[in-house]
């Protein structure tokens, strides 16, 4: 198993993504930040994560996102 070293935090807050990395990189973690999706998205293919913490309410889990099922007229 490989450790969790990598940790992008997805948050248009910036307080709560300045709490969130400040926590993560003392217990010694790399933390990158990003406060909306296209940021994420840029970062996630730049720097590989191990995890991503996001902290946006979605309706419903990514599961679904883009099924041609859930198409609305």
């Amino acid at each position: 198993m490989t450790a969790i070293n990598r940790i992008l935090i997805v948050d248009d807050e910036d307080n709560v993504r300045r709490m969130l990395s400040t926590a993560f990189a003392l217990q010694g973690f790399e933390t990158h930040c990003a406060n909306n999706g296209r940021t994420a998205l840029h970062l996630f293919a730049d720097i590989h994560p191990d995890v991503v913490v996001d902290g946006y309410p979605h309706a419903r889990d990514g599961r679904h996102q883009g099924t041609k099922g859930d198409a609305q007229p």
